[in-house]
């Protein structure tokens, strides 16, 4: 049994091209310590890490394009642990070996909205002694948390302030902004509250009133200066796609088909849902807007 884990993935071979500034760490947020937020771990293939989440004993879910280059399983492990070894498949605290994984069939990587930027890695093994989070599959309790101004926790394994893959996992506060329109994804932090690279695929959090963590967001891209803020795609939508793969059920009774919530339900926005999924920026605001907080660079496996 695994107490945790994480894994590391390659990403494609232009993942590693598209020009920003030296990376950042989950900005203005602070180190985890200890077991707070074992759930969320280290993600490694070949020179490139992501971050994921623990959702059940042996699935873990992630961003799509972490997982998109199509990488080796072989070549893939899982870390877990408030500090990691970011180098390599070993010197961690735990550890497991990747048996399958999958991208949403929907995931679109050129587009601006509505990526669906969905993954999962099934380990091989299983973990122990960890409170999954949910996703929230109740229409009430969604529309009464996800709303503009509402506040969400954001983990991940991030470059630290100089540039380095320290292995150190962070977390940062901060709020909701606004939503695309149709509710699948919606904006986050800013004024120096923020995921950036390595964060890629990371758990946004809220706490819900039975004291249990909900899952509501996942980490998908952001501007290339860390700290403006970041776009979040909506889990929901994966879990029939996740069950249907994998034959995990995270799903209620009567909800069968993923219709329990309506994302695009306009009272889920709280009056910040936007057409326009730069929120008002021109075009080349836009443009730089949606670069993948990807896995980062580093020494080869």
């Amino acid at each position: 049994m695994f107490a945790a884990a994480l894994l590391l993935a390659f990403g494609p071979p232009d993942a590693l091209t598209v020009p920003r500034p030296p990376p950042e760490p989950i900005v203005g947020g602070s180190e985890v310590e200890g077991t707070d937020h074992i759930e969320t771990v280290y993600l490694r293939i070949g020179e490139v890490a992501c971050t994921g989440t623990f959702i059940e004993e042996n699935l873990i879910i992630t961003a799509g394009h972490c997982l998109a280059s199509n990488p080796d399983p072989s070549r893939m492990c899982v870390l877990l642990g408030d500090e990691v070894v970011p180098t390599a498949c070993w010197g961690s605290a735990g550890r497991a070996d990747v048996v399958s994984y999958g991208v949403h069939p929907d995931y679109c990587r050129e587009c601006d909205k509505d990526a669906t930027d969905i993954g999962y890695v099934l380990i091989e093994g299983r973990v122990t002694g960890i409170d999954f989070p949910t996703v929230i599959t109740d229409a009430h309790e969604y529309h009464e948390m996800m709303h503009k101004g509402a506040k969400v926790e954001m983990v991940g394994y991030g470059y630290d302030e100089s540039g380095s893959a320290d292995g150190k996992k962070r977390q940062v506060n901060a709020e909701i902004t606004e939503f695309i329109a149709d509710g699948r994804e919606f904006f986050a932090g800013g004024k120096g509250k923020d995921t950036c690279q390595g964060d890629s695929g990371g758990p946004v959090f809220m706490l819900a009133k039975d004291g249990f963590l909900r899952l509501v967001g996942i980490t998908s891209r952001g501007y290339p200066e860390c700290g403006e803020g970041g776009l979040y795609t909506a889990p929901f939508e994966g879990l029939c796609w996740i069950r249907d793969e994998t034959g995990v059920d995270l799903l209620p009774e009567g909800c069968e088909d993923c219709d329990c919530v309506d994302l695009s339900d306009t009272g889920g926005c709280g009056g910040g849902c936007s057409s326009d999924p730069s929120g008002g920026l021109g075009p080349l605001a836009l443009l730089v807007l949606l670069r993948r907080r990807r896995g980062r660079k580093g020494p080869a496996a």
